[in-house]
């Protein structure tokens, strides 16, 4: 069964992101859970620090990003794909293997303009966010500048 931890804090610079990391490599390390991190965070922190600022650049080229799944919201697409997005094993920590990434983009910075025009235009927020659903067995962490989330589950449910 998968658990939810959220980490929130309205101001910026205490440390969410680094507590969200932190979180996830400590419950991978010490309980042998696997963690996915879902960066939503605009300022790609998280990605860096996991990926490095080096191979970020690729993948965002690659649209192998969040920003992916937005843009296939706003633009009713079906481009992402979690499999190929999600980067493995992204712990710098070399006991931990148990954290997984689905990164971000600064894309998201432009997106999101149009994902709050998306509701204005009709009226009401789109249905179509369905493309979002994840596997529930995967484990999940969002970072936003406001808020944190680390979904976690053990090696045995999967």
């Amino acid at each position: 069964m998968a658990k939810t931890i959220a980490t929130i804090n309205l101001k910026g610079s205490v440390g969410k992101t680094t507590i969200t990391a932190g979180l996830a490599e400590f419950m991978s390390l010490k309980f042998g859970q696997r963690v996915l991190l879902n960066d939503l965070d605009a300022q790609i922190n998280l990605t860096t620090m996991m990926i490095s600022e080096d191979t970020w650049p690729e993948l965002n080229k690659q649209g192998r990003t969040v920003a992916t799944l937005f843009r296939d919201a706003v633009d009713r697409t079906s481009h992402f794909d979690s499999k190929e997005t999600i980067q493995r094993s992204v712990s710098p920590v070399k006991l931990v293997a148990g954290v997984d990434l689905l990164p971000s983009s600064l894309d998201l910075i432009e997106l999101q303009e149009e994902i709050s025009a998306v509701g204005w235009r009709t009226g009401r927020p789109r249905r179509r966010w369905s493309c979002c659903a994840m596997p529930s067995r995967l484990l999940r962490t969002s970072t936003t500048t406001s808020l944190s989330t680390a979904r976690l589950t053990s090696d045995r449910s999967r």
